[in-house]
């Protein structure tokens, strides 16, 4: 059973108050919205590597959903799926022996024996991607977090929000390509294609909605990105030809981010929040949970992760965390949790 870390103890509360309309900006350091930079010193804190290929993958998926869940959870894997040979032989051998019919791997179908035989391999697996995984938790309590109450409003006069949204999946489509864009502005290098690919959601639920998140990762990404990249395609999961690629590239975020969320959850119901002690993990964590958590927290140079907690303190404000696995903890420590 794990021993986790949370080093948001003690950060200044940030104000979530709306500041400014979204103008052009260049840099982490100087957006407008005032938690960026206490996110990008936390994520450099843990030392975030960018990447050296000439193009990078990137999936998504997310979860906590659910009415009963505190956190929307995020995970994100950035790859160099051109230079990851042995996951791809990895790959198509754990598919000829466990997912021969072609299933796909994810938190949710764990129930199932074959998913559950192929997980372990598939984990081990997934350590072999030369690639960055950051699952990051966002306090739903915390409303307008990507962006000012009255950003979608805005955004339709100027004409980049043509779609119909529902208020809860705009504020989610925002959260994301928010926060994935600032993930990429500090791991991505100059003239470096970038392909998104992510779970089939609210944000691709028409082609309507497919444009308008395409419009607003253009241009968080636009904002925050200091080099010039070279293309930015995105698309789902449906565009998987048959060979399960894209299925099985962003299976690898859909797993951490339903792990981390799970024990996060029951953190929170246990102890009312993250807490910024050295905690064991629930006893109550589901078997698979406690093998992904396992997995995502034991440090790996080739396929470094992370997880970051952004959580609501008070009315109005955040703070914000990265948690870790201590391997190194005292036993006095451990004896007074």
């Amino acid at each position: 059973m794990g021993i986790y870390r949370c080093d948001c103890h003690g950060e200044k509360r940030i104000s979530m108050s709306d500041t400014s309309d979204v103008a052009p900006w260049k840099g982490v350091g100087q957006s407008p919205f005032p938690w960026v930079p206490l996110l990008v010193s936390k994520l450099r804190e843990r030392g975030l590597p960018a990447l050296d290929a000439p193009s990078v993958w990137v999936g998504s998926d997310y979860s906590g959903e659910h009415r009963g869940s505190r956190f929307l959870m995020l995970g994100v894997l950035i790859g160099d799926a051109g230079d990851s040979p042995e996951w791809e032989a990895r790959r198509s051998a754990i598919r000829k022996q466990y997912l021969g019919d072609g299933r796909r791997m994810s938190f949710k179908g764990l129930n199932d024996s074959q998913r559950r035989a192929a997980l372990v391999p598939f984990l081990e697996a997934a350590d072999a991607i030369r690639g960055i995984s950051v699952v990051f938790a966002v306090d739903k309590r915390l409303r307008y977090f990507g962006g000012h109450q009255d950003l979608q409003q805005r955004l339709k006069e100027r004409g980049i929000v043509l779609a119909k949204w529902k208020p809860h999946a705009f504020e989610r489509m925002i959260v994301v390509t928010h926060l994935i864009s600032v993930l990429l502005a500090l791991v991505t290098k100059e003239g470096q294609s970038i392909t998104w690919i992510s779970d089939a959601g609210d944000a691709f639920a028409t082609e309507a909605h497919q444009k308008d998140t395409a419009r607003m990762m253009s241009t968080f990404s636009s904002l925050y990105i200091g080099h010039s990249l070279g293309r930015l395609s995105m698309g789902t999961t449906g565009l998987d030809e048959g060979d399960r690629f894209e299925e099985d590239f962003t299976a690898i975020p859909d797993l951490a981010a339903g792990a981390v969320g799970e024990l996060f959850q029951k953190m929170c119901l246990e102890l009312g929040k993250i807490p910024a002690i050295a905690t064991y993990a629930p006893r109550s964590l589901s078997r698979k949970s406690d093998l992904i958590t396992s997995w995502f927290f034991h440090p790996n140079r080739i396929h470094p992760k992370l997880a970051c907690v952004i959580q609501r303190i008070a009315e109005g404000h955040v703070q914000i965390g990265t948690i870790w696995e201590d391997y190194q903890v005292s036993s006095s420590e451990t004896n007074a949790i």
